[in-house]
């Protein structure tokens, strides 16, 4: 079980931590290599739908709202990780997020909302 990669938005491209979780062998899709910079969030939350991709952003608000009424309507999505701003280090993200990728699926991430900061060392302990 394991995500194949994952989707950076405007909001969480940083190319630090595309690049390590590209170097771990994950596909890593920020928001201008797939021409989907400055779009509206539900349409880079559709994008990353599309190409069978959770999503990674730090725009917890929006994106709880957006998934909220997808729901509503029934409408999929691949997933939503919300990286909280300022929080961690680019290698914790990266570790947080490759730990998270190790241990789901395309089928648990599926319209699912999951916060980075339940990913960390201390996972297991709880």
């Amino acid at each position: 079980m394991s995500l194949p990669g994952l989707y950076f938005d405007d909001d969480s491209s940083a190319k630090i931590v595309v690049s390590g979780i590209a170097a771990a062998g994950l596909e890593a899709v920020p928001s201008r290599l797939a021409s989907m910079f400055g779009r509206p969030d539900i349409e880079h939350l559709r994008f990353a739908a599309s190409v069978g991709l959770p999503l990674v952003t730090s725009n917890q608000r929006d994106f709880a709202r957006i998934h909220a009424a997808m729901m509503a309507v029934v409408e999929h999505h691949a997933g939503i990780v919300i990286v909280t701003q300022q929080r961690y280090s680019a290698g914790e993200i990266i570790r947080r997020l490759l730990r998270l990728a190790e241990s789901a699926s395309l089928e648990t991430m599926r319209d699912t909302v999951e916060f980075l900061s339940d990913w960390g060392d201390d996972r297991e302990q709880r």
